[in-house]
């Protein structure tokens, strides 16, 4: 392969950005391009196919002195009936959330902020939807800001449901403050709109500066969403949601150990001869309510720490799979251990009955 001395003829490709590329910028010493497109950069021996990069078109003034290579990092391929999945799961989420609020003894603190929760989840899965479908190219950037936002505060909800329950079940008083779910609302909404802010910001600021290109959000530019791989990521994405997440699951263990402690208080109390069957009745009950909370609560996040530190792969595993699966079953789950018990169903119909 003879090196390219004089680049003459270029193809423009229009095409979105991966979530594994990367942003460099090579001096004219740097790099050799050989004439099937093979470029070599000398600092790190890296040989890049031309599938693997495409140049910027935004070039500098003193081009091709210095050029702006996009390497394509990795090569995601989507599992099967992924985006089936992910509407039957959305679906479920409307459901959801349509039965709380028809239910008007669901519609206390708890329950509304379910519906928030689940409202915003469900719309995360419709840009998701919308954006796998290639419907959104039009406004890309615009949903994007939208995507990110949703899930900000549907993860904001999560964090609010685990202090909620862990304080409502550990409390001494049954008695719940008057305007407790505004404070709710204010504290999602404004952890909510703050970080959307700043990310617009960032992108709006650093858009033409090539050097910061790595550490910028990249909403619009890749699949209409923030930048999911790099250093960058633990700043919008990442962080906050470790964050998040190992709040969930401190509020998911205290939880646990207050439902263990006051069994072996009934256990205690119980008399010798009524303790076989209180025993199985408090236990069955114990699980129950244990599983419910530990899907409401959030699991679903320690799956997406597993695929934060696994994302570097260049294809999909089993286990990537498995997540993937799991995480855009979610709202099918949520409907299952929420609304198919004989509780809710039964006031669900003592509400049609009443209105009727």
């Amino acid at each position: 392969m003879a090196p390219l001395s004089n680049l003459t003829d270029l193809l423009v490709l229009r095409d979105p950005f991966h979530m594994c590329d990367e942003m460099v910028n090579l001096r004219e010493d740097e790099y050799v391009m050989f004439k099937d497109g093979t470029l070599y950069q000398y600092s790190t021996e890296e040989v890049l196919f031309k599938q693997n990069y495409c140049l910027y078109p935004q070039f500098h003034s003193d081009f091709p002195k210095s050029i702006a290579v996009v390497k394509h990092r990795c090569v995601k391929t989507w599992p099967t009936a992924y985006i089936e999945i992910m509407a039957i799961s959305l679906l479920c989420y409307i459901l959801t959330f349509l039965v709380y609020l028809y239910v008007k003894k669901l519609r206390n603190v708890l329950g509304k902020c379910l519906i928030c929760c689940f409202f915003s989840k469900s719309m995360v899965d419709l840009l998701n939807i919308l954006s796998k479908m290639n419907w959104l190219t039009q406004f890309c950037s615009l949903a994007g800001y939208s995507f990110t936002f949703f899930t900000t505060m549907a993860n904001h909800w999560d964090a609010v449901i685990s202090f909620h329950l862990w304080k409502l079940l550990t409390s001494m008083s049954r008695e719940i403050p008057r305007y407790q779910f505004l404070k709710y609302s204010a504290f999602v909404l404004g952890t909510s709109v703050i970080p959307t802010g700043v990310i617009f910001t960032m992108n709006l600021v650093w858009e033409k500066d090539l050097h910061k290109w790595n550490w910028m959000p990249l909403v619009g530019y890749s699949e209409c969403a923030v930048k999911v791989l790099g250093p960058s990521s633990w700043i919008y994405i990442d962080g906050p949601v470790l964050i998040l997440t190992t709040f969930n699951v401190i509020m998911f263990i205290m939880t646990f150990i207050h439902i263990w402690k006051t069994k072996r208080e009934l256990h205690t109390f119980k008399r010798d001869g009524e303790r076989t069957t209180s025993c199985f009745n408090i236990d069955t009950e114990t699980h129950i309510m244990f599983l419910r909370i530990s899907v409401i609560m959030g699991v679903i996040w320690v799956f997406e720490i597993i695929m934060f530190f696994d994302i570097g792969k260049r294809y999909l595993g089993p286990l990537d799979y498995f997540l993937s699966y799991f995480e855009r079953s979610y709202g099918i789950i949520v409907f299952v251990m929420l609304i198919l018990k004989r509780s809710t169903l039964k006031l669900l119909m003592e509400s049609f009955q009443g209105k009727r």
